[in-house]
């Protein structure tokens, strides 16, 4: 997944003692990258959570979902980058199954929302 972010630079010019002023466009992608697999109790693999180039993109809204369509964890408005506002695994305090399960990710992107989806595995 990509966002787009578009810097603009102002550069001044001088010549015979005249000063203009021209603007510069260009866009820089930065990625958020979410794990395809996660290891449940795993301390290096065990988090499913959005990571990104940039500390200060929200996540609006991060839901997982079974392969039968139950909900098994949502968040919302939380920084990317931060595992603590990930999935471990879990519903109700119990490991879920090992299996594949969707993902929905909504986030702001230049100036509109995105929503992205995607596939994980659990594996135990």
């Amino acid at each position: 997944m990509r966002i787009i972010i578009i810097i603009t630079a102002a550069f001044l010019f001088s010549s015979s003692g005249q000063t203009a002023q021209k603007t510069s466009s260009t866009q820089a992608e930065a990625d958020i990258i979410l794990p395809k697999s996660i290891t449940v109790g795993s301390e290096e693999n065990g988090i499913f959570f959005p990571k990104t180039t940039r500390k200060d993109l929200l996540i609006d809204e991060l839901s997982i979902y079974s392969r039968w369509g139950k909900l098994v964890f949502d968040n919302q408005n939380f920084v990317t980058n931060d595992s603590t506002e990930g999935w471990d695994g879990t519903h109700k305090d119990s490991n879920v199954e090992m299996g594949m399960y969707l993902y929905i990710i909504k986030y702001q992107g230049n100036k509109q929302q995105i929503t992205k989806d995607g596939h994980l595995t659990v594996l135990k």
